[in-house]
């Protein structure tokens, strides 16, 4: 397949990451250098260096302490250097920078005043600056969690919580059975050095426990980041055993492996700051891993309390891996019993939460009242609803008779549990009366579902419209159930009327309305909250969308475009990537090229996008959605339009929406100026690009009218 210049930084900009993680960090990719990579790979050269000196290479030794100064500081230099790409994460990074550089700064104090020194004081001014360390790991990684927030969206807090208290008891009781006994051990340990000693361990602990809790959230796909952050981490601890081992035994001295095992943190550290961030989105564990991990805590809980008493270990151990197996267990146990009930529930079967709807197999309105009720109880906590009335069960039952009628509920129940998957939760409510719990899902993802559910039903009873009309009403914290399913029900009134399949009722939206009806301010909502929404799914076109938006008005005003269009222009360069919201994860967020089947894939958001945006009302905006990638060549997609066949609307986000991939920073690379940017559209102007509304643009910028964004 063949792609021009613009055309490859547009899709670039969508999905590819850069050929690997090592190599997507600090550089401009069109130039071909790589100085992220390039220091890293300098960095661990260097480490390399350090690590041979430590075997004995004495022709190394003198230039030890230099190399090991370098890769701390050259590491926090480099992470500062990319703290510029990754706004969101700033703070984070700029803390594993500011804990590097003071650790470069304990051994530069240490080596200067106690290098020719005969005994060097324990505690020391460096011991005191290392500590301060560990408060800005701490931090660092707290502030990482929360920016890399990806929350099960299925799993229950009682479980999270359950396996956070295991990780807990399993790391400190292996720090009670090998580390803790050194700290009281040592030669001549005077109590200043026990309780230094005891610090250091009890920082190792405590950052560690802060990673693994970290890899709870991610459901058991930590990715690049966690791991190497684990691995820096872990390597600290080990040196700090096992230099709290040899000082007891008196056979330390400085300068062996275990320095080299210290500086391997800041080298794995600025590896991980290289790795781009990933969005915030809510994942789901795969049903094995929500097995599996509660049972790889329970496991090692059993090993563990089986060591500390064969080996007769300290007693407090043995305790703790005891308390960590009972943690692992009632976690598995609501693992085993969540997954259950879901699977009785996908199948139509009992459950003992109650009997089940005869006709429909789903569960009936009480067990309703009582889930919501369930998830009510956390006042925090975000989920949607969704109400579904059956269209035309009255004229089948009256034509057909009521046999035939209770077949066609027999087939919508069995298409709506199916539809609902494993995101919600499917019950009968009423005569022709069904609705749906999504927990812990937004508005715009429960709307995907209740597309999926009457898409489903339509299908399975041959239905030419739509089978079902549903309302969906999003529960956001603090709002009371009877005031969402008064908002459902207003949604669901609403579709009724409207014969739509489906409406929304969403927050900030201020009257109960069919998406038909979304004009004027309710349009501006709905169309914003969408365009968050793609934001959400992916956090490199942040603000992607509002900025796609203001480029096209502006072009749009320099055209001479009516108020009218210009407003609909708004509207549709905001939804323009909406369709990104049904692109699977692992293409939109691959971390290099896409293969040609899943570029056809990502190909499909203009379709999805127009399937989400007329099902909202907007039709011409729609239009524009579905062929904003037309080149004028005829060879863009989907459809292959050219020329003028093309909507002028759709050339211009076309245009606005390559001009603001090319000039944005990316993760891999920073943007290009608005010159170079312009130059390249102009090259491909009368093949990929409209002329005109090239040439539109290029006014705009000659004025200094571009949006701060752009």
């Amino acid at each position: 397949m063949g792609h021009s210049t613009a055309e490859t930084e547009k899709r670039g900009a969508l999905v590819a990451r850069a050929p690997s993680w090592l190599t997507s960090g600090l550089s401009g990719i069109e130039g071909g250098a790589a100085p992220g990579a390039l220091a890293l790979a300098a960095l661990a050269l260097l480490w390399l260096l350090h690590f041979l000196s430590g075997l004995g290479l004495d022709a190394l030794d003198p230039a030890r302490r230099a190399i090991q100064l370098a890769i701390y500081f050259g590491a926090a230099t480099l992470i500062a250097w990319r703290v510029r790409y990754e706004p969101r994460e700033r703070i984070a990074w700029a803390s594993f920078a500011v804990a590097l550089a003071l650790a470069g700064i304990g051994w530069l104090v240490y080596w200067a005043a106690y290098a020719d020194a005969a005994r060097v004081p324990y505690p020391s001014l460096a011991d005191g600056i290392w500590l301060i360390v560990y408060a800005a790991d701490l931090f660092a990684v707290a502030t990482l969690r929360r920016c890399r927030d990806v929350r099960d969206v299925q799993r229950r807090d009682a479980g999270l919580a359950l396996e956070a208290a295991a990780v807990f008891l399993i790391v400190w009781g292996l720090a009670t059975a090998f580390a803790l006994p050194l700290v009281t051990r040592a030669i001549d340990a005077s109590q200043a050095a026990i309780i230094t000693n005891f610090a250091y361990v009890v920082g190792d602990l405590t950052v560690l426990t802060a990673i693994a809790t970290a890899f709870l959230f991610t459901g058991g796909r930590p990715g690049a980041v966690w791991g190497l952050l684990a691995l820096a981490y872990s390597a600290r601890a080990v040196a700090d055993v096992f230099w709290l081992a040899e000082t007891t035994h008196g056979i330390w001295r400085g300068g062996g492996v275990v320095d080299s095992a210290w500086t391997l943190r800041p080298l794995l550290i600025a590896a991980a700051a290289l790795v781009p961030a990933v969005p915030r989105v809510a994942i789901r564990t795969p049903p094995r891993a929500r097995i599996a991990i509660p049972a790889a805590l329970l496991l090692f809980g059993a090993v563990l309390a089986g060591v500390t008493v064969v080996a007769q270990l300290p007693r407090g151990a043995a305790l703790l891996a005891l308390l960590a197996t009972l943690a692992a267990s009632a976690s598995l146990a609501l693992a085993v019993r969540e997954l259950s009930l879901s699977e009785l529930a996908r199948r139509g079967l009992p459950t003992k939460a109650g009997p089940l709807d005869a006709l429909t197999g789903l569960p009936p309105h009480a067990r309703f009242q009582q889930r919501l009720a369930e998830l009510e109880r956390n006042p925090r906590r975000t989920f949607a609803v969704l109400l579904c009335d059956v269209v035309g069960l009255g004229a089948i039952n009256a034509e057909l008779g009521h046999e035939e009628g209770d077949r066609y509920l027999r087939m919508i129940g069995d298409a709506l549990r199916r539809a609902a998957g494993i995101d919600g939760e499917a019950f009968r409510t009423g005569g022709d009366q069904f609705a749906v719990l999504v927990p812990d899902a937004r508005s715009w993802h429960a709307l995907l579902i209740a597309e999926r559910i009457s898409e489903a039903t339509a299908a399975r009873t041959g239905t030419r419209g739509a089978a079902l009309s549903i309302g969906v009403a999003e529960r956001t914290p603090g709002l009371r159930s009877d005031e969402l399913l008064k908002r459902a029900r207003s949604a669901l009134e609403a579709a009724r009327a409207t014969r739509r399949g489906v409406v929304v009722w969403g927050p900030g939206i201020e009257r109960e309305t069919s998406a038909s009806d979304a004009l004027g301010a309710d349009t501006a909502a709905l169309s914003t909250a969408l365009a968050r929404a793609v934001d959400a799914k992916d956090s490199y076109t942040r603000s992607h969308c509002e900025t796609v938006s203001a480029l096209c008005v502006l072009i749009a005003s320099e055209l001479g475009l009516s108020a009218e269009r210009i407003a609909k222009l708004r509207t549709a360069g905001l939804l323009h990537d909406v369709g990104k919201i049904g692109i699977p994860d692992a293409i939109l967020h691959k971390p290099g090229p896409l293969t040609d089947d899943e570029y056809e894939v990502m190909k499909s958001h203009t379709t999805i996008g127009h399937m989400i945006v007329s099902g909202a009302g907007l039709a011409d905006e729609a239009d524009w959605v579905l062929h904003h990638h037309e080149r004028v060549d005829g060879r863009g997609y989907p459809d292959g339009l050219s020329g003028e066949a093309i909507p002028l609307e759709a050339r211009i986000i076309f245009v606005a929406d390559a001009f603001e991939a090319m000039t944005s920073d990316r993760p891999y690379r920073p943007g290009r100026p608005a010159a170079l940017a312009l130059e390249e559209l102009r090259r491909h102007a009368g093949t990929q690009f409209d002329e005109a509304c090239v040439e539109a643009l290029a006014a705009v910028i000659e004025r200094g009218s571009l949006p701060a964004a752009a």
